[in-house]
């Protein structure tokens, strides 16, 4: 269960992260699916919402959309290895702005830090249940 602090940052790292996970997921695809951008969005936009259920930790909801994007990719001609790919860049970025941005806020780094964890758990769980 997540602390009242983790619970604020994971809402607070969900809004100013969006525009960041949004981008990073859309040049993913986009460009993944370069010739196909009709089927590039719907897969942009699956992977985004499974991404605010994992910064909401909603882990059942995630992998429930993990499970359809799967399906939906493989359709698209994607494998599961392009869904990590892009799981792996949005971590990273997230991780990156908070090191960068609240290094002199150990408290609020720390939070966010586990908010991240958090995610990243519940993105195994989706990943193995989606398997």
């Amino acid at each position: 269960m997540q602390s009242a602090e983790v619970g604020h940052a994971s809402r607070d790292l969900l809004e100013w992260g969006a525009p960041l996970i949004i981008d990073r997921i859309n040049e993913h695809y986009f460009t993944l699916l370069r010739a196909h951008p009709d089927v590039a969005r719907p897969l942009a936009q699956y992977h985004y919402r499974m991404w605010k259920f994992l910064l909401d930790g909603h882990a059942d909801e995630a992998a429930s959309l993990r499970r359809e994007l799967v399906n939906l990719a493989r359709l698209a001609g994607c494998a599961e290895s392009d869904l990590d790919d892009v799981d792996r860049l949005v971590l990273v970025e997230l991780m990156q702005v908070v090191m960068a941005r609240f290094n002199r806020s150990p408290t609020v780094a720390c939070d966010y830090s586990l908010t991240l964890v958090d995610a990243a758990s519940g993105l195994a769980h989706a990943r193995l249940v989606a398997a």
